[in-house]
């Protein structure tokens, strides 16, 4: 996570591999994705730190 003029980024080391259904991550690399955030959106965060928490069990 880093702070950004905009607000936060939220960094997924494999966000490459997730579902994005809110079209929200950024990136095109093979592996990382950012999901940007200009304000606390519990309900897209819980959807994307979820399947991110996914894979490491």
């Amino acid at each position: 996570m880093r702070t950004m003029p905009h607000g936060v980024a939220i960094g997924f080391l494999k966000g490459a591999r997730m579902l994005d259904s809110h079209d929200r991550l950024k990136g095109d690399g093979k592996a990382m994705r950012i999901l940007p955030l200009a304000e606390a959106e519990i309900r897209i965060m819980d959807y994307y730190i979820g399947q991110a928490i996914e894979f490491v069990e």
